[in-house]
């Protein structure tokens, strides 16, 4: 549910005569979200600030003059027009006025079958045996199909490395390239048969 269908969900059901943790159990919150949805002024929104033509001539103006810094946008719209929008307005109003380029895309990547893969580890919570515990997941992504290859261990050493490169799809291949998130870095992997 979005934070609106959230506040709705809470305002209705306290309406009805709902109890504050029963509303907090049904709707999986913490009893003070709740109270503080049900303290917050009821019908109180701020403004969307539209922007008019003046506004947007001034706008273009200052966004040209900024070189498309939006923080001296700010003050020169402070300064000279004394207009003060939040930051994420005038944000939007760059936007909807089409000032900004979107990024041009720096280039495309094409690899061939098991040119290049991606490898992330990260922690996650599971329950074995009625324990809760924390695992490892090494995960590799195949570039070119996308196959994903996990593999839980209790602990992620450079043993575990080996272990895991041995086990998965590409065992026994010289794979060129292999991009690891975790350290950032491009290195080349040997695998032995």
């Amino acid at each position: 549910m979005t934070p609106i269908d959230i506040r709705a969900s809470v305002l209705t059901l306290h309406q009805q005569s709902t109890g504050l943790r029963e509303i907090s159990r049904v709707l999986h919150l913490s009893r003070n979200t709740v109270r503080g949805i049900l303290r917050e002024p009821q019908g109180v929104q701020t403004p969307a600030h539209p922007v008019n033509e003046v506004t947007q001539q001034q706008l273009t103006e200052v966004y040209a003059r900024a070189k498309g810094n939006a923080v001296r946008m700010a003050q020169i719209l402070a300064d000279e027009y004394k207009l003060h929008p939040p930051y994420s307005t005038l944000t939007r109003w760059v936007r909807q006025a089409e000032l900004r380029q979107p990024p041009k895309r720096s280039g495309e990547y094409h690899f061939e079958p098991g040119q290049e893969m991606q490898h992330d580890t990260s922690p996650h919570k599971m329950e074995v045996a009625g324990k809760s515990i924390t695992a490892q997941c090494a995960g590799l992504t195949l570039a070119y199909s996308r196959r994903l290859f996990i593999w839980y261990y209790p602990r992620f050493t450079r043993f575990e490395a080996k272990d895991f490169l041995l086990r998965s799809p590409v065992h026994g291949r010289h794979l060129p390239t292999l991009r690891d998130r975790q350290y950032q870095r491009h290195s080349r992997w040997w695998c032995w048969a």
